[in-house]
């Protein structure tokens, strides 16, 4: 039995962590926002990007009761720069809880993607990703 439980906790250690996370900040009443939901919402788990950088939407609308605890006491601690237009996409790093990049602005399908293809890149081959 002892055998199973140690193979038990040996097979969970080795999946894979989620390691970043892309986090949106969005408000319903912006068009750009808006646009986004419809072009790349309903396709992006879908995306090659998703299983290493998934997408967490956080609704600003009826502030402060959509925003996670956890987004608010980043942003209060200063590991979430402040927000000052939406969209903002930030690139957010799961294992350190802080900002590395972001994206501000939404001009398109094969600009957000050549960004977070480029975004994603940079993470799997710098000294953060080790």
């Amino acid at each position: 039995m002892k055998f199973f439980f140690i193979l038990f906790i040996l097979l969970i250690l080795s999946l894979p962590v989620k390691a970043y996370e892309l986090l949106m900040f969005s408000v319903s009443g912006c068009r750009f926002c808006t646009t986004f939901h419809r072009e790349i919402t309903p396709t992006y788990n879908d995306s090659e990007y998703a299983e290493y950088l998934p997408l967490i939407i956080i609704n600003a609308d009826e502030y402060p009761k959509n925003i996670p605890k956890w987004f608010v006491a980043a942003y209060k601690k200063g590991d979430i720069k402040p927000i000052r237009k939406v969209p903002t996409f930030i690139l957010w790093d799961e294992k350190r809880k802080v900002e590395l990049d972001r994206l501000v602005g939404y001009f398109g399908k094969t600009w957000f993607y050549g960004r977070i293809e480029y975004k994603t890149y940079d993470l799997m081959n710098t000294d953060l990703h080790k």
